[in-house]
C-alpha cells in the first residue's frame, strides 16, 4: 500500500479472477484508487466498470507431495517479504503477508488438471491421481475450503489497519494446519501428509 496526497493507492496483480478480482473490488469500495493488472486483460471489463500487501499461502509453511514447485515459490515470497518488512520500516511502509488456506478459485481447477496431465504415463501417475482426488474433495466441501471473498476481506483489513500484523492466515483450516506444522515434529507431520494424500503408501 502506498500513501499519496490524493489518498491510498493499491496495485493488485492477478486481478482477472479469484482472489485478485475480489481484492480489487473490495479495496475500491474501501476508498482505494486501485490499479488492477493481469495477463488476461479481456476478462477485466467488470473491474473497469467498478472503478499492497503480498499474497502468500499457508503453503509457505507446510508441504504436499508433487507441490515442490508451488511451495518453493511461496517460501520465497515469505522470505522476500520478511526482508522487505525490515528494509522498508524506516520509510513508514508496512509489508504484510496474507496466507490463505484452501480457497475455491479457477486456479485450483487449472492446477489439478495440470498435475494429472503432466504426471500421466510417468512414475508419478498414481501419486498424481491420489493428490488430485484430495484437492478435489477440499474444493467441493465448504467445510474444508473458503471462497475468495474471505481473502479479499482480510486484505482490506490489513491494508486499512494502523498497525497491521506481519501475517494474516485466512480461510477454513488455515490456522489449524499452521498450528499442527508448528508443534509437530517433522517425522510426525510427514506421516500425516503421507496418509492424507497417499493412502496407498501405507
Amino acid at each position: 500500500m502506498t500513501q499519496t496526497i490524493q489518498g491510498r493507492v493499491a496495485l493488485v496483480t492477478g486481478a482477472s479472477s479469484g482472489i485478485g478480482e475480489q481484492a480489487a473490488l473490495r479495496l475500491s469500495k474501501a476508498g482505494f484508487t486501485v490499479y488492477a493488472v493481469a495477463r488476461r486483460v479481456e476478462r477485466m471489463a467488470a473491474l473497469e466498470q467498478a472503478g499492497v500487501v503480498n499474497i502468500s499461502s499457508i503453503g509457505a509453511r507446510f508441504y504436499e507431495p508433487l507441490g515442490a514447485w508451488y511451495h518453493a515459490t511461496k517460501f520465497a515470497v515469505e522470505g522476500f517479504s520478511d526482508s522487505l518488512r525490515i528494509e522498508l520500516a524506516p520509510f513508514g511502509i508496512d509489508v504484510v503477508l496474507i496466507e490463505p488456506g484452501p480457497i475455491r478459485t479457477e486456479w485450483s481447477t487449472i492446477s489439478r488438471e495440470s498435475l494429472t496431465d503432466t504426471s500421466r504415463g510417468g512414475a508419478y501417475e498414481q501419486m498424481g491421481t491420489s493428490v488430485r482426488a484430495v484437492l478435489e474433495r477440499a474444493d467441493s466441501s465448504r467445510l474444508m475450503s473458503s471462497g475468495p471473498g474471505v481473502v479479499a476481506r482480510k486484505i482490506v483489513k490489513a491494508a486499512t489497519s494502523r498497525n497491521p500484523r506481519a501475517r494474516y492466515p485466512v480461510g477454513r483450516n488455515a490456522g489449524t494446519i499452521l498450528f499442527a506444522r508448528r508443534v509437530l515434529p517433522d517425522r510426525v507431520f510427514d506421516a500425516i501428509v503421507t496418509r492424507m494424500y497417499l493412502p496407498t503408501a501405507d
